[in-house]
Order: C-alpha cells, then sequence, then structure tokens
C-alpha cells in the first residue's frame, strides 16, 4: 500500500504548488493590509491635500534613498509620516502612524516647534506630562491630539508663537 515512484512523483510536485500556493496567499494578504492600514488611520484621506484613498503603506525609501522603515504616503501630494516599529504605543498596533502626514512645509514647523517645546520639560522643573498640558492649553485640542505630531500647520503656528512668548525661550538680548 506505499506510494509508488510515479505517486510520489506527483505528490513532490503537488507539494511545491501548494507552497507556491501558501506563498501567493501570504502575498495577497500582505497586500491587502497595506491596502486597509491607511484607510484604518486616514479614513477621511489626507490631511495635507483632502484626497480619498491616496494614502499607502510603502518603504520610507521612496522618500530617502535608502530604507529606514514603513511610511504613510500620500501619491497625490506627497506628504508622509513614520510609523510605530512596535505593538507598545497609543494605537496599540504595529505600524500605526506616528502622528498626522506632513508636507515639507508642516515637518519645518514641526521641528520648529519642537526646538520650542523640548526645553519645557528638558531643561525646567516641569514634567514632561505637564508640558504637554501646556500644550494642550495653547493650542486648544484635545489631550489625545496634544502632540506635535498631530498638529495641523494652524495649531502648531500657535503653539510657536505661544513658546516664543516663554522665558525659557528667549534669548539674551546684550
Amino acid at each position: 500500500m506505499g506510494r509508488t515512484k510515479e505517486k510520489s512523483g506527483e505528490w513532490l510536485d503537488s507539494k511545491e504548488s501548494i507552497e507556491e500556493m501558501l506563498q501567493a496567499k501570504k502575498e495577497e494578504l500582505w497586500q491587502e493590509y497595506f491596502i486597509m492600514m491607511p484607510r484604518k488611520y486616514f479614513p477621511n484621506g489626507c490631511n495635507i491635500c483632502g484626497v480619498q484613498k491616496s494614502i499607502i503603506l510603502t518603504d520610507s525609501a521612496i522618500i530617502y534613498g535608502s530604507s529606514y522603515g514603513l511610511i504613510y504616503y500620500c501619491t497625490n501630494c506627497r506628504a508622509y509620516v513614520g510609523v510605530h516599529k512596535v505593538k507598545d504605543n497609543p494605537h496599540g498596533e504595529k505600524d500605526a502612524p506616528l502622528g498626522t502626514l506632513a508636507d515639507s512645509e508642516l515637518r519645518r514647523l514641526r521641528k520648529q516647534a519642537h526646538a520650542l517645546f523640548d526645553p519645557l520639560w528638558s531643561k525646567s522643573t516641569l514634567s514632561r506630562r505637564g508640558a504637554y498640558k501646556v500644550l494642550q492649553r495653547a493650542t486648544g485640542v484635545s489631550e489625545e491630539r496634544a502632540h506635535i505630531a498631530m498638529l495641523n500647520k494652524n495649531e502648531v503656528s500657535i503653539l510657536i508663537t505661544y513658546l516664543k512668548t516663554l522665558k525659557i525661550n528667549k534669548t539674551d538680548e546684550r
């Protein structure tokens, strides 16, 4: 009742095709993941240009030339945002966005805001949590959105203007 050589050959051939089918299914599921994740986090489309279904999850090499991990990327206006590499984040999922999509102007504003914001908690008696409360009050955003990476251009501009008034960010004019 053993397998004949002919039957074994057929089985081996079918085994290879099963592996190919499994690989094809994995690729199909991976493609579906790359399509569904952007829609989950950006259901209204790009927050910069407003185009629906223009956001893809892709490798950062399309921006930097070398891979630094995945990003969400708007194929219409080229805005992008990095992703969490681990599940230990507020969303509880790997590949959750680090913030909202940003174009070059918003990235520049966010960097400027961080340069003024970070001394609030790193060079003063204010805790980091306390600094984020200041951010929340200054911009009027909810606690969930009280992160520079979540702010839009108008909110970041308001924050920058406010932070410039604080003593810790004033330069000596002697």
